[in-house]
């Protein structure tokens, strides 16, 4: 009786170790890419408690020995990620893992009974953890925009996670893509990647997310932003004081040590913008054609021609 006693109150032990565990506060900026994501991390990196790190799903591409920070050094270099130690023993396999799990291809699996590998919550949790504790802050905010991920992430145990899902015009994404920087689309492309991700992103936001997602429009963020951070601080737990201030006193915003990211990652720091490009550059033609292949979302996000 005393061996089975013991390993009872053992078993006891560990499960309340697990229950009292302090959860890592994520905050996760999903949707299609050039919807203004990485702009987005950045005005919330300012908020008071919140460290944003770029696009942490980056981690599972490639050679972490060669990949760079923001800073321009490699990860094993920079000031902040070195000190992360999980990194250093991030095996090939955990990474293959993560990659499957993150694809667009599998994100109707997380409908069904989907047990993560324990490598990637492990892993995750472990990050997520570190990087709190590293920086002294409460929320990390992760611009991966990848769905997959998110409903991955969603399923780790020691992980508290909400959702921002930003939406753009798809004349603005089409714009965006049709410029020669990273990975450029062509308007039939770009209309069919900007229905699929979104169309999906609404159907995870009202089902497997619900009550977990706060839709942000882009173009709101640029016109009213002090309402778009006022939701979101309601939303959340973030103290967006510090965002506003900056942005109607027009000083600029620190990129700071962030994985990935567009072009903007490059600059030491980038400026509150209210003005979208494409509303100027991009062709009428493109503009009429854009609209009409993407309209059922048009409608529902109540974008006009």
């Amino acid at each position: 009786m005393y061996p089975l006693g013991l390993l009872l109150l053992e078993t006891l032990q560990k499960s309340l170790s697990i229950v009292m565990q302090k959860k890592s506060k994520i905050l996760y900026i999903m949707g299609a890419g050039r919807s203004g994501s990485t702009a987005l991390s950045v005005f919330l990196g300012a908020a008071k408690s919140a460290i944003q790190v770029g696009e942490l799903t980056q981690l599972n591409h490639g050679n972490l020995a060669v990949s760079q920070c923001s800073c321009g050094s490699l990860l094993s270099d920079c000031i902040c990620w070195s000190q992360i130690s999980c990194l250093k023993s991030l095996e090939q396999e955990t990474q293959e893992r993560a990659r499957t799990l993150e694809k667009h291809i599998n994100i109707f699996k997380y409908f069904f009974a989907y047990k993560l590998p324990s490598c990637y919550q492990n892993f995750h949790e472990e990050l997520f953890s570190e990087i709190l504790q590293h920086c002294d802050q409460e929320r990390v905010i992760d611009s991966s925009k990848y769905i997959g991920r998110a409903l991955a992430l969603n399923k780790c145990d020691n992980l508290d996670v909400k959702y921002i899902y930003l939406v753009r015009d798809p004349r603005g994404v089409i714009h965006s893509f049709a410029k020669n920087v990273q990975t450029s689309r062509g308007l039939m492309s770009a209309c069919i990647y900007y229905n699929l991700v979104n169309f999906t992103a609404e159907i995870i936001s009202r089902t497997l997310l619900k009550n977990k997602v706060l839709k942000v429009k882009y173009e709101d963020l640029l016109n009213d932003p002090k309402s778009v951070f006022q939701n979101i601080a309601n939303f959340t737990d973030l103290d967006c004081i510090s965002i506003l201030t900056k942005i109607q006193t027009e000083q600029f915003f620190d990129i700071g040590h962030i994985i990935g990211g567009n072009r903007l990652a490059k600059k030491a720091s980038i400026q509150f913008q209210s003005h979208d490009g494409w509303c100027d550059e991009l062709p009428l033609f493109k503009r009429w054609i854009g609209y009409f292949l993407t309209f059922p979302l048009n409608l529902l996000n109540r974008y006009k021609l």
